[in-house]
């Protein structure tokens, strides 16, 4: 570890003390345990040079927000580490289940996927329409070095760089034999494209900024420039577009993608007591949390008894059958209309 993590760590060992203290006031039934910081807990992005510092926060959030492997499972907890301000919309999101919300949590990573469309990109979109206006209404020499801008625009691509290619690699890993298109319309989890096209929307922001400076330098006409901020305006609004019609959409209720809807479906023909389903109606009320609502036709000659094993048997069915990457929250099976008659008495 080096000399410059002893200030950060006493720096947290008096928060945690303070957090004790105040604590320690509301009374003992609230009261908690706070254990003594590490110095493996201490976030490696306080070491080393600024840009390898920044680099490596750069990744770790990244992967964390992207890696298949951190996400949460249903019933394991998902994998939390210190530092990581990129997943804590997911943290939200996986907060367990209580009176005001009885299915859970999960639609707070839609929401805050809403957010970041319209906030990261469409305000960071307007402003460079506005700077592009204001550079044709007031053209002006560059005052900063060109040197010194090509090499924080250079510096920028390379982290941005880094991080694409780990959320890209994230994305192949999960879609599988998937097309792009397809995984894009099949998943009910927004973090991951999120990530990618912001990544992939500040790569083209770059470069195309480093055009224009370059034709501004070379031919002395600030109309390149302000050419190119109007370009890097348009290509994050397009960007904030597409993102916020596709969390729109998880937003007011998602059906499941066709092929969990298939398996449930096999699920439930399969059992001896169904002989058809009438109706199947899915909604995703997280990233892999859905609501299952099934008209099933049992057959006429089952008694109450047997009808309520059948159903018992079909909800555990069609959890067994959607388990691994989707939970089925809540399962509702119902007789379809016109089958009064199932059920009669023994």
């Amino acid at each position: 570890m080096a000399s410059g993590g002893r200030p950060v760590r006493a720096l947290e060992d008096w928060t945690i003390r303070l957090r004790g203290r105040r604590t320690a006031r509301r009374g003992s039934a609230s009261r908690r345990t706070w254990p003594r910081c590490s110095p493996s807990a201490i976030p490696r992005r306080f070491e080393g040079p600024w840009l390898a510092r920044h680099l490596r926060t750069r990744l770790r959030r990244t992967a964390r927000a992207a890696s298949p492997r951190n996400r949460r499972a249903p019933g394991r907890p998902g994998r939390r580490t210190r530092g990581d301000g990129a997943s804590s919309r997911t943290r939200l999101a996986d907060r367990p289940t209580d009176r005001a919300h009885p299915f859970g949590h999960g639609k707070n990573v839609y929401f805050w996927a809403f957010v970041v469309s319209m906030l990261l990109f469409s305000v960071g979109g307007a402003f460079a329409i506005w700077e592009a206006v204001r550079k044709i209404l007031h053209p002006g020499a560059h005052t900063v070095s060109l040197g010194l801008t090509f090499g924080v625009l250079g510096a920028g691509f390379v982290f941005e760089l880094a991080s694409f290619v780990v959320a890209y690699r994230s994305l192949r890993h999960e879609k599988g034999e998937a097309t792009f298109r397809e995984y894009w319309r099949d998943t009910r989890d927004p973090t991951l494209p999120t990530v990618l096209l912001e990544d992939s929307a500040a790569l083209v922001s770059l470069v195309v900024a480093a055009v224009g400076i370059g034709v501004h330098h070379v031919t002395g006409n600030p109309l390149w420039d302000a050419l190119a901020s109007g370009v890097i305006g348009l290509v994050l609004i397009g960007v904030a577009i597409l993102l916020a019609f596709e969390t729109y959409s998880l937003l007011i209720g998602d059906a499941a993608p066709e092929d969990v809807e298939a398996k449930i479906r096999d699920a439930v023909i399969a059992d001896e007591a169904v002989t058809g389903i009438a109706g199947l109606y899915t909604m995703h009320v997280g990233p892999r949390a859905i609501l299952v609502v099934l008209e099933v036709r049992f057959r006429r000659d089952l008694t109450i008894p047997a009808l309520e094993a059948a159903v018992r048997r079909l909800q555990d069915r069609v959890r067994e059958a959607v388990a691994g990457a989707t939970e089925a929250r809540l399962v509702v099976i119902e007789p379809a209309p016109g089958d009064e008659t199932v059920g009669r008495a023994a």
